[in-house]
């Protein structure tokens, strides 16, 4: 009974972790699309002011 508990235990960890993974992927590349679109935006004004 024991060692049934722990296995579903460590496979809902596993689960969460493989989730997690997914989940730091996402937010990395939606920061990197953000940022990547404020640095065009920025270079833009700046290329308005300057000119």
């Amino acid at each position: 009974m024991m060692d049934d508990h722990h296995s579903l235990v460590k496979q809902n960890s596993d689960t969460l972790r493989v989730v997690d993974i997914l989940f730091v992927i996402a937010a990395i590349f939606i920061l990197a699309q953000l940022i990547y679109h404020l640095g065009e935006y920025a270079g833009q004004i700046t290329y308005y002011l300057s000119h």
